[in-house]
């Protein structure tokens, strides 16, 4: 399944995963990268940028909130998606929890 289409100077970037854990990056309709991971992977490749040759580094993580993506283009970031530190799911789930133990403690 297509995860997201990117379109960086005069290339296109196409991420592809599978709930089987195998990501498959293609740039201007080429495989250049394939691993399998459930937690993510380093793809390092070139594109074309105004015509030069640039290397590029797609990161993929697994976050709380679901997949996400770090680009970066000759070490600068292009994309870059912060890791949820989590701390609204451990609340929401400690209020359900407590709602949980006062119902069955009445």
């Amino acid at each position: 399944m297509k995860f997201i289409t990117l379109h960086i100077g005069d290339s296109k970037i196409e991420l592809y995963n599978t709930l089987l854990g195998k990501e498959t990056i293609i740039v201007d309709g080429q495989k250049i990268s394939e691993k399998y991971s459930i937690t993510g992977a380093n793809h390092r490749f070139t594109i074309i940028e105004n015509g030069q040759e640039k290397h590029a580094q797609l990161n993929t993580k697994l976050t709380l909130n679901g997949g996400a993506f770090d680009l970066y283009v000759d070490n600068k970031p292009i994309i870059e998606i912060p890791e949820s530190n989590g701390s609204a799911i451990i609340f929401f789930f400690g209020i359900v929890i407590l709602a949980a133990a006062l119902i069955f403690i009445n």
